[in-house]
C-alpha cells in the first residue's frame, strides 16, 4: 500500500466492546460484539459521512445468536447487511 492509499483508507484506533445493539461511531475502529444474551445489531454510519473509513465488527461469543451488521445507507459487499454467526466471525 502506498502512502496515498494509507491516507484514503483509515481505521480509527478506538476499540469498543458491546453486548447490546450498537450504532457505530465515526471514531470506532473495532467493535467486539457479545451476543450471548440474544441477537445483536451493529449499525454502521452513513456511507457518505464515513468515506474512506474502515470498521471491523467481530462476534466474540460462542452462542448460536447472530450479530447483524447493518448499514445506514450503503452496502456491505453488495448487500444492505451482513450476518456473523460463528465466534470470531468479522
Amino acid at each position: 500500500m502506498n502512502k496515498l492509499d494509507s491516507l484514503r483508507h483509515r481505521r480509527a484506533s478506538r476499540t469498543v466492546s458491546v453486548s447490546a445493539d450498537y450504532t457505530v461511531l465515526l471514531n470506532d475502529g473495532a467493535i467486539l460484539v457479545d451476543a450471548s444474551g440474544g441477537t445483536r445489531t451493529a449499525t454502521l454510519p452513513n456511507a457518505a459521512s464515513a468515506i474512506h473509513l474502515q470498521f471491523v465488527v467481530k462476534k466474540i461469543d460462542s452462542s448460536a445468536n447472530v450479530v447483524t451488521v447493518d448499514t445506514s445507507g450503503g452496502n456491505i459487499d453488495g448487500s444492505a447487511s451482513a450476518s456473523l454467526s460463528n465466534q470470531w466471525d468479522a
